[in-house]
């Protein structure tokens, strides 16, 4: 259900040309919505069927800091 909810939500966002939750930009919304939504694979959730969400997963995850962040916590040097 939230993935059909967030696919309606950005529809009517995309009516502006946005790929974002908020306006045109990079927001704490999607900073706080990306971290779940990001877990469909391990949720049995086919993406595709949310071609908006989709979209919108692809760019969040393209932002230099979010690649970053993906990175964290960086594995710990075995003590050998």
């Amino acid at each position: 259900r939230l993935y059909s909810v967030l696919e309606a939500y950005l529809a009517r966002n995309s009516k502006n040309g946005s790929l974002y939750l908020v306006g045109d930009h990079y927001s704490i919304s999607d900073i706080a919505i990306f971290p779940w939504v990001n877990v469909f694979s391990y949720l049995g959730i086919e993406i595709t069927e949310y071609p908006l969400v989709a979209k919108w997963l692809e760019t969040i995850a393209a932002l230099p800091e979010v690649k970053k962040g993906l990175t964290v916590p960086a594995p710990y040097p075995s003590r050998g």
